[in-house]
């Protein structure tokens, strides 16, 4: 009857070729109860570990395909949604359940949205069997609504209660990143992302994970005229309530610039049911509102305000205390 699915214009599209709306889908929902892949591979990072004088240490192998576990909607091309003609937008949800419930896109090219929401996505580890060259026990909890190997180019977008959850095993190389967004560089303008969540052993970004360009041309990732609120980690390593970005990760040195942009209430705390004797030992809490591990950060007429950092501090073996 003329109409087509979302799902079948993100297939039959040519790389870069906008997908539009019809003027009746003004502020409708389009809800997403089938999974596309159980397995979404994209690259991810791969740690190892040494011994040293020091002892033993971590160390970045490279970036490979990892499983992702599952998505809604998966595309390996160039993608552009486009709802600008729409003065309500249009909202894509997850709508499918939360046991294990499925993030709502994952991309491996280019992804352009305006004018779109994204709710209720739902990244979460699950167990599968070890397989290839880096075999992975599991899968990894990456983008409750968007994960993104290329440039993730959101425009007038708004990214609420996604969610992404890992395990608290004790593995460098599975951690749960990114509670609405997990993307290789970003270009965020006009865009709410807002009550999100990560938890995790290993837990970064609650609001957007930036990896910084690992393989884009792009040198600076940027967030403008946005506001990232409410977005919260729980997690026994945890890092950037509201951002985290790893500028282009170790031995890269690229820039996340944040522009007239409010960062507010963001939270980093410990996960609920462990121990304080463990978290005491072992855990440790940075950055409420931003974290950079890598590369450069900078802030331009922004505001930071309101964040928090629960924790303990630690004291490691020459008398230093490491702080929240």
């Amino acid at each position: 009857d003329g109409r087509v699915t979302l799902r079948a214009a993100l297939a039959q599209a040519a790389p870069g070729q906008p997908i539009t709306f019809a003027p009746a889908l003004d502020g409708a929902t389009i809800s997403l109860t089938t999974v596309a892949d159980e397995h979404t591979a994209l690259k991810g990072e791969v740690m190892g570990m040494r011994e040293e004088p020091s002892g033993l240490v971590s160390y970045l192998v490279g970036y490979f395909p990892r499983d992702y576990g599952r998505s809604a909607l998966v595309a390996r091309k160039a993608v552009v949604i486009d709802a600008s003609a729409l003065p309500s937008g249009i909202t894509i949800a997850w709508a499918g359940g939360d046991s294990p419930g499925a993030r709502v896109l994952a991309v491996e090219g280019d992804l352009t949205l305006v004018n779109v929401a994204i709710r209720g996505g739902r990244s979460v580890t699950s167990a599968i069997t070890p397989s290839g060259e880096y075999p992975q026990p599991w899968t990894l909890a990456r983008g409750g609504a968007l994960a993104v190997w290329g440039v993730a180019r959101l425009r007038d977008c708004l990214l609420h209660d996604n969610r992404v959850q890992g395990d608290f095993e004790p593995s460098r190389d599975r951690g749960a990143f990114g509670g609405a967004v997990y993307a290789d560089a970003v270009e965020i303008e006009r865009c709410t992302i807002a009550g999100n969540e990560v938890l995790g052993g290993g837990a970064a970004g609650g609001g957007v994970y930036v990896v910084g360009g690992v393989d884009s041309t792009l040198a600076t990732s940027r967030i403008t005229h946005s506001a990232i609120s409410g977005n919260r980690i729980r997690g026994l390593f945890a890092y950037g309530g509201g951002a985290y970005t790893d500028g282009g990760g170790i031995g890269l040195s690229k820039t996340l610039r944040v522009t007239n942009t409010t960062i507010a209430g963001n939270r980093v705390a410990p996960p609920p049911g462990l121990p304080p004797t463990l978290l005491r030992a072992q855990g440790y809490w940075r950055g409420g509102g931003l974290y950079m591990s890598n590369g450069r950060l900078e802030l331009l007429a922004s505001t930071v305000v309101g964040n928090e950092t629960q924790g303990y501090a630690r004291t490691d073996s020459r008398g230093r205390r490491n702080l929240a």
